[in-house]
């Protein structure tokens, strides 16, 4: 059974392969263990049987927030894991009176483009170069959590 709850620094053990697998440019387990430190945070897995096979995060301040990530390991994806996962860091956000939620996302990922849509986030932008591992750009997206629940 699928289980949502908060990361533990405990659970980079898991994380941090399947951030390596997924990521041209993963984040190192230092930068993960800053942000589990960091009180405007929210980072979450999800588990199967006590296993990892997910992860998102974000930051946020003052009513606003940024996703700072979602992974689903490979074998797992396409079975609207991420989906469960952005909708319970949407509700962890809303609960921290979040008003505005921005993304960057790489323009070459249309499947998580397709999920941030299904979700009311819009296009607001463009990073020219932002990604490296390739060179890419980012698409910016925004929600407004107060409009849509």
């Amino acid at each position: 059974m699928i289980d949502i709850r908060p990361m533990r620094e405990k659970d980079l053990e898991e994380v941090m392969p399947i951030e390596r697998q997924l990521f041209s440019s993963p984040w190192s387990e230092e930068s993960y263990k800053n942000a589990l430190k960091n009180s405007g945070t929210i980072f979450l897995v999800v588990e199967d049987e006590d296993e990892i096979i997910g992860y998102a995060g974000s930051y946020y301040s003052v009513g606003q927030a940024d996703v700072a990530t979602i992974g689903v390991v490979k074998d797992r994806q396409r079975e609207g894991i991420a989906q469960q996962l952005l909708e319970a860091l949407l509700d962890e956000l809303r609960n921290k009176m979040t008003d505005t939620v921005f993304l960057e996302v790489r323009e070459s990922n249309w499947a998580a483009i397709k999920l941030y849509r299904k979700f009311d986030f819009e296009l607001v932008g463009i990073r020219s170069d932002y990604y490296d591992n390739p060179k890419e750009n980012a698409i910016i997206m925004k929600r407004d959590l107060r409009e849509l629940s």
